[in-house]
């Protein structure tokens, strides 16, 4: 199903091999995180799971599928409720149940992802995964979180625009955060805006009704309008309407269908699949290399060659369909 996307491929590897590519990380990646202890009982919970621990407490007395219906749309407002009901430090405690960074650690999925040339990596996630998976690669990173952690430094970034685990100051969940984001966080937002004016964004571990995306993007829309570049997501499932969606915001969607018998299957089935989608922009940085390392004639060849080989495949393919079906037809 990828094979598809092998313009929109190249593009995102081109961006790699210039330097010019970001990638923004939701919490769908921190899901795959694994526990540090066999026979781990705690969960690694998603926005959604989060807010949903916090609406049980606002609102005891609505069922499950109550709470979800009214919460749709609402995480900032119901995390706003909660901290003015029942305080910032229980609503920090909370969030401590509810991600328990220290119980996991980074996967082989992290590391993948991670270890492509990306120039900055920017995340709406508390947890600390990224800057573990760097440590576990013997890669150089910086973290910033404060407006003092912004410099002008190539050295590669890890920008946390939803603060971190272990800063209870600077996690950013209700409303009043994002209303004020921009005033308390000028710098960060300065940088943020610059990423989606001239770099390609390539976006992981957004689901399709990822709220912190939504709002994300509306801000930027807000305030670049016309100037933000054209960006990308891995979003499996997508259907006709979401693509639609985000394309009228400037935002190509990569998908394809991954449907398990249950939802173990269907984690591990997108596992694989998100690492497919990585070795495939792995595959085109390489032939983009090999491509530009060569002289014009060969070059030219090397195109020749590679639709021959393509050609040869497909007929060999087919012969491969006229024989079984023909063998089919006798036996009938």
């Amino acid at each position: 199903m990828i094979e598809r996307y092998k313009t929109e491929l190249e593009h995102i590897s081109n961006a790699l091999r210039k330097g010019e590519a970001v990638l923004f990380v939701g919490a769908g990646l921190s899901l795959n995180a694994e526990p540090m202890t066999n026979g781990q009982l705690k969960k690694m919970n998603d926005w959604f799971g989060f807010i949903l621990i916090l609406a049980e407490e606002l609102w005891p007395e609505l069922s499950r599928s109550q709470l979800q219906e009214r919460i749709e749309g609402e995480f900032l407002y119901v995390t706003q409720l909660y901290k003015e009901k029942f305080g910032a430090s229980m609503f920090y405690q909370k969030f401590l149940e509810a991600i328990p960074t220290r119980d996991f650690r980074p996967s082989h999925i992290h590391r993948a992802i991670l270890s492509l040339p990306w120039d900055t990596v920017v995340t709406t996630n508390q947890d600390d995964f990224l800057e573990r998976a760097y440590e576990e690669l013997h890669l150089p990173y910086k973290v910033v979180v404060e407006e003092l952690d912004v410099t002008h430094s190539q050295e590669r970034s890890i920008v946390k625009m939803h603060g971190t685990w272990n800063q209870a100051e600077s996690l950013v969940f209700a409303e009043e955060d994002y209303r004020f984001y921009e005033e308390k966080h000028p710098l960060i937002s300065l940088k943020i805006k610059q990423i989606f004016a001239e770099k390609t964004v390539l976006f992981i571990g957004y689901s399709l009704r990822d709220q912190n995306l939504k709002d994300m993007l509306a801000w930027l829309k807000q305030i670049l309008g016309d100037y933000q570049r054209k960006a990308y997501v891995y979003m499996p499932n997508a259907d006709s309407y979401t693509i639609e969606y985000w394309r009228k915001r400037n935002i190509v969607v990569i998908t394809e269908d991954i449907n398990g018998m249950n939802r173990e299957e269907e984690k591990e089935m997108r596992q694989h699949r998100l690492l497919n989608f990585i070795d495939s922009i792995k595959s085109c940085i390489d032939e983009q290399e090999a491509f530009c390392n060569v002289d014009g004639d060969t070059r030219k060849n090397y195109v020749r060659i590679k639709s021959q080989l393509i050609d040869i495949q497909q007929k060999e393919g087919w012969r491969k369909w006229i024989e079984e079906t023909f063998q089919h037809n006798l036996m009938i």
